[in-house]
């Protein structure tokens, strides 16, 4: 019963931990985009948190990287 306990334990620690790291993503988004792009085109507007953090969403779900790895024979 306590293995079992330990493992939901686990997974939720896993997926908090990973919702953290996806809100804590957005700053830098957030950050070179005003900085970057919203300086040096004129109709390009700064981004607030929120959209930051959608186009965190965004670009994770259109550019997935899987990493596989060769086993020898």
């Amino acid at each position: 019963m306590k293995n079992s306990l330990d493992l939901i334990v686990s997974a939720v620690t896993a997926i908090l931990l990973a919702i953290a790291f996806s809100f804590l993503l957005a700053f830098p988004i957030m950050w070179l985009w005003n900085f970057t792009v919203a300086d040096l085109i004129d109709s390009v507007h700064e981004i607030s948190y929120w959209q930051a953090y959608c186009l965190n969403m965004l670009i994770s779900i259109l550019w997935k990287t899987t990493y596989t790895t060769k086993t020898q024979k």
